[in-house]
């Protein structure tokens, strides 16, 4: 087991930076997302059903997830969610249809739906000495990435096109795929990650 020993093991900061660049990725679909695809020419309502879909998807990602951990490892799920996520970002400024919109939107979502609450989950089965701690700096860690997106996303608009933007979080993502293997390389098949997936918010 993983001691504290009066301070936080390097390990930790793997899960804590992982989690800094998904909250980036999640909050470009959910705070620029919208607005990349009413630039690209769709309606408003167009626009918002593609993050209706987003949504929906997180939360059917997170069961379906959790059902196909009975017959793959999660850890090979864990490892291929991050290049999932860039692959979504990057097709978001491709998409100049309603249809197109609401398609990637729901890929994201699947792709976004299991990594938040796996790291959480893989954090407090590898630092069991400070679970607590641990929790609550993994989730203050995506809280980060949020801000950092959804406050620094506008600032960058006015020197970088948006779509630019979400090319360089999808590099940003290709990173959170690297740390994930890293990460899933320290975890036991019995890791308690998978089982909290479900009932994650």
């Amino acid at each position: 087991a993983t001691q504290l020993s009066g301070r936080i093991p390097a390990l930790f900061w793997l899960f804590a930076a992982a989690l800094v660049l998904y909250g980036i990725g999640e909050t470009m679909f959910g705070n620029w997302g919208t607005t990349l695809l009413v630039g690209r020419g769709l309606k408003a309502t167009s626009a918002n059903s593609a993050l209706a879909a987003f949504w929906a998807s997180v939360t059917i990602g997170r069961l379906l997830i959790a059902i196909s951990a009975k017959w793959v490892r999660s850890t090979s799920i864990y490892m291929v969610l991050p290049w999932a996520i860039a692959g979504a970002l990057l097709l978001v400024p491709a998409a100049h249809t309603a249809t197109a919109g609401i398609l990637v939107f729901a890929f994201g979502g699947l792709a976004c739906s299991g990594f938040f609450p796996m790291t959480v989950g893989y954090g407090e089965a590898t630092f069991p000495t400070f679970v607590e701690l641990a929790a609550g700096w993994l989730i203050a860690a995506y809280q980060v990435g949020y801000g950092l997106a959804a406050f620094g996303g506008g600032v960058l608009q006015s020197q970088v096109a948006l779509a630019s933007i979400f090319r360089v979080a999808a590099v940003l993502a290709a990173v959170m795929g690297l740390l994930a293997v890293a990460i899933a390389r320290h975890q036991h098949p019995d890791g308690r990650s998978v089982a909290s997936i479900a009932g994650a918010t």
